[in-house]
């Protein structure tokens, strides 16, 4: 055991070591530059250590490797410390889809949530503590609900005092993430809803499996409230892929196994990600972190006889992992290899237009963003960025047409705050839609 706890530790930390050359990016950089206030440098260091506060971009990547290698630790003493739960930690260590919490910064909070549960189901003594701590997570509220359909559920039995002390706080984060995100599509429930939901829970155990397509922006399920909204809702095979997983929760209730509660676990932890009720940006990998445990633990159930697939599993996960470290260089590289992986993701293309605008290249940005229309031809903010490239280069006739195209697409929910964008636009005031 002992020895095992020892590799875990070495062969993440050698791994990941490279990424105490990478520099901030996205989310890391303003909070780095407006850091919150804190009382005194304990209290300055707890602020980093929950990702509120950034020290330097050596610092927050040792941490962040730091506690996905515990959390990987855990994983294997909570889940048994035997061999299969050693697979399942080298398996986490080096699942590509584990990106955004195992390389960036940003995504601590989520580390923190599983690196909770995990100490929480290998210490049962000291699990009120940290299913408390878990709590205080939006992707920890509900998952120790996923012990239950393991040999040491009774853990979960405070649960429910942990829910009445944290509901008022977790709901003000919910409504308060409702307000920025939601839209008026978002607000709406009905059978299309489903869909999306099985969609979006089959999309996630796929790319946790097979990490097909890794990157910051997502082509899948863009604007789902907005313009995508028909293909959103369309039947295609992630759909199947999660009804079949489905299917297979409703059998294991009558022929339970380590793989069942290896699904049950994803299930239950991606299950506020689905896009049911929708609260954050449709499709994210940082999601993916708690929930991959349990997909991890089945896949390594399953393939526990098969040693040579183990190996190869293992080796395809550190490879592609190692490709796509250098996508966290800087928010340069970010982007780039955001379209280099999806060029599909108009958002990325609209993202990279909007730096190049910040730095005075109109013209380049003029590109990315006809390139953005091209994908999406009925986004808002596109149409309205482009109308104001084309304000600045005199070509007042050319922006009415992008103005009106604009106006004809208005997402429902967000009318106030698009005419008053619109009206400043055609005034020549020139606001760029971030």
């Amino acid at each position: 055991m002992f020895e095992r706890i020892c590799f875990i530790l070495l062969i993440n930390l050698v791994f990941f070591y490279r990424t105490l050359k990478l520099k901030y990016c996205s989310d890391d950089i303003p909070a780095f530059h407006n850091p919150p206030k804190f009382r005194n440098k304990l209290h300055k260091r707890f602020l980093w250590l929950i990702a509120s506060l950034r020290i330097n971009p050596q610092e927050d990547h040792a941490l962040t490797t730091l506690l996905h290698a515990l959390t990987a630790v855990f994983v294997y003493t909570a889940l048994g410390h035997n061999y299969i739960s050693f697979i399942t930690a080298i398996l986490f260590s080096f699942n590509p889809a584990n990106n955004q919490c195992s390389i960036w910064s940003s995504g601590r909070g989520y580390v923190l949530t599983a690196l909770c549960l995990m100490i929480a189901m290998t210490f049962q003594y000291l699990s009120p503590f940290f299913i408390l701590l878990a709590t205080t997570h939006p992707s920890g509220f509900f998952s120790p609900l996923a012990f239950l359909g393991s040999s040491k559920w009774y853990i979960v039995l405070p649960l429910p005092f942990f829910w009445w002390y944290g509901f008022k706080y977790m709901a003000k984060t919910v409504a308060n993430r409702r307000a920025q995100e939601a839209v008026d599509e978002d607000k709406k429930f009905n059978g299309n809803k489903i869909v999306l939901a099985i969609k979006t829970y089959g999309f996630y155990a796929t790319l946790c499996i097979i990490p097909f397509k890794i990157t910051f922006y997502h082509s899948f399920l863009q604007s789902a409230a907005g313009s995508g909204k028909a293909l959103a809702y369309k039947k295609d095979k992630f759909f199947y892929i999660g009804c079949t997983l489905l299917a297979y929760m409703l059998y294991s209730m009558f022929h339970w196994t380590a793989v069942s509660w290896g699904v049950l676990w994803y299930s239950i932890c991606i299950a506020p990600y689905i896009n049911l009720m929708r609260m954050n940006q449709e499709v994210a990998e940082r999601y993916i972190y708690l929930p991959s445990i349990g997909l991890m633990f089945a896949l390594a159930n399953i393939l526990i006889a098969y040693p040579l697939v183990v190996a190869l599993v293992i080796s395809s996960y550190m490879t592609r992992l190692w490709f796509i470290m250098p996508m966290y260089t800087d928010d340069y590289w970010l982007l780039e290899h955001a379209v280099f992986e999806d060029p599909g993701a108009w958002y990325a293309w609209h993202i990279r237009a909007q730096k190049r605008f910040n730095q005075g290249c109109i013209r380049e940005a003029l590109n990315m963003w006809v390139m953005a229309k091209m994908l999406s031809p009925k986004e808002f903010k596109l149409n309205i960025n482009i109308g104001v490239i084309l304000m600045m280069l005199k070509k007042h006739d050319e922006a009415l047409k992008f103005f009106k195209i604009a106006e004809d697409n208005i997402v429902p929910g967000q009318e106030k705050m698009a005419n008053q964008i619109l009206k400043e636009a055609r005034e020549g005031k020139m606001p760029i839609c971030t």
